[in-house]
């Protein structure tokens, strides 16, 4: 006989129960999910690696994105500044300027 547990324990109320066969069934679940690798024959790497020497456009696609990546965040960064200082930008007296002083464009 399995020994009944301590009363105002959890394990002695039907919740409790339920309670813990769910963390169990939960339990077995990762397990198996952790194991999965190992029972597929996985070689994941080798998997990649074969595919990617197969389908070199996929690192041109990939290197794209990421200089598109690096480029927004160049820009972000410069926005950054001129926000935090617009006073970079204005425009100063002492700046050389060509042309007739009510040009357009100087």
């Amino acid at each position: 006989p399995t020994p009944a547990a301590p009363k105002g324990s959890l394990l002695s109320s039907p919740s409790g129960k339920t309670l813990a066969g769910a963390a169990l069934a939960v339990s077995v679940l990762a397990l198996g999910l952790s194991a999965t690798p190992y029972l597929t024959g996985g070689d994941f790497g080798g998997r990649v690696r074969a595919y990617l020497v197969a389908n070199p456009q996929v690192l041109d696609e990939v290197l794209a994105a990421r200089q598109a990546n690096e480029e927004q965040s160049r820009v972000e960064t410069i926005n950054a500044a001129v926000k935090a200082n617009p006073a970079l930008l204005a425009p100063d007296a002492r700046d050389p300027s060509f042309g007739p002083a009510d040009a357009k464009v100087t």
